[in-house]
């Protein structure tokens, strides 16, 4: 009974040492050291987002975390120029927040960034602190730049809060880690192991955007590609207003266009994901249609089922799902695939790791050349 209650109230005092509630911390980023497996780089993303709205003047940016006095935009410039520094090449981001952490659980809130950028001489220049209290409602309507390892859809607020990149803690209460870097690790580890619930974490979704072009058999009239084409074409003719409704006007005259458009080009944009049990589930999300080598504007796939166009017996929803078509990637998230590499890229989301895509084609591109 003694060696029970002993242990009992170790595992009191342990837990009363190790947890805190809103510790300030602040974390270094490095932009030139994030991992592309992520899919973004967090440092890339927040310095340049950040400097645009400080020249549009969307947000203040202050001389210091206490926000004593601002720093206009034409004194950014100044600064910059004095310094023969440019905020846009800043290296090293710095997050101000407040952690919570206890036996089960750890909260962390983001309130604030400072950016420093480095001279010729190696000496480290302020370049201001922003209040994130400014800069959530722009950062939670701006797309981050996803390269073909990442997901799709993630804005910026949800990468900062997604922790998906590295991180140093530089200063955690009143310590700092200068003397005993590695216990910078040790706290980082204490807060964020795989054992702890991590609360206000943005959820990481296993999807994709890709963007297609349907590739048309004009010699194979049954060749569902070639119906896909035919048949819309047939719809958009025969229902002149809802031509010029989706962009048609910006080509061509109602009153004079007697004469039948042509469908030349299909781009399909959807999101993919994968199945706990394999394979891939898709959704579609827009049509860029072009006639007679225009492009109209895009048409989601709710107006296209509202257009109520059967393909041998199916609605385009199935159709494309369906992929009995050939087609050739041109886009997979923020990525411009080169045709040559469409199948590589194909094959390397049907049977490779997600988050090493671009390893996975790189092999191809040795073995090719």
């Amino acid at each position: 009974m003694k060696r029970l209650f002993g242990i009992l109230a170790f595992l009191i005092c342990f837990n009363a040492v190790t947890a805190y509630t809103d510790k300030p911390v602040i974390i270094h980023i490095d932009k030139s050291k994030q991992l592309d497996t992520n899919g973004f780089n967090i440092g890339k993303e927040i310095v340049n987002a950040a400097y645009q709205l400080i020249i549009e003047e969307k947000i203040s940016l202050y001389l210091s975390p206490r926000k004593e006095s601002l720093i206009s935009a034409s004194s950014l410039m100044a600064i910059e120029s004095s310094n023969s520094v440019d905020f846009k090449k800043v290296k090293d981001v710095f997050f101000h927040e407040y952690w919570t952490s206890n036996r089960r659980k750890t909260l962390f809130t983001i309130v604030g960034i400072s950016f420093v950028a480095k001279s010729k001489t190696g000496e480290n220049i302020s370049l201001g602190y922003m209040d994130l209290k400014e800069a959530w409602p722009h950062f939670g309507a701006m797309k981050v730049y996803m390269n073909e390892n990442g997901n799709a859809g993630m804005n910026i607020t949800e990468a900062m809060y997604s922790r998906r990149y590295r991180f140093n803690i530089i200063q955690f209460g009143r310590k700092d880690f200068k003397a005993k870097p590695y216990k910078s690790i040790q706290c980082r580890k204490r807060a964020f192991n795989g054992k702890k619930e991590r609360e206000a974490l943005a959820p990481f979704k296993r999807n994709k955007r890709v963007k297609y072009l349907i590739q048309q058999r004009i010699s194979e009239p049954t060749e569902i590609g070639n119906i896909i084409y035919t048949n819309i074409a047939s719809f958009l003719n025969q229902n002149k207003q809802v031509l010029f409704n989706i962009g048609g006007e910006k080509y061509f005259d109602y009153k004079t266009l007697k004469s039948d458009v042509a469908v030349t080009r299909i781009e399909v944009v959807e999101h993919i994901g994968k199945f706990k049990e394999g394979g891939l589930n898709s959704e579609v999300q827009e049509l860029l249609i072009y006639v007679n080598n225009k492009p109209l504007n895009s048409v989601s796939l709710k107006t296209l089922l509202i257009w109520d166009i059967i393909f041998n017996f199916n609605s385009i929803d199935d159709v494309l799902r369906g992929k009995k078509f050939n087609y050739t990637l041109l886009e997979l998230n923020s990525v411009y695939i080169p045709e040559e590499e469409s199948d590589w890229y194909r094959q390397g989301i049907k049977t490779y790791d997600w988050s090493r895509l671009s390893y996975f084609v790189e092999s191809y591109r040795k073995k090719s050349k």
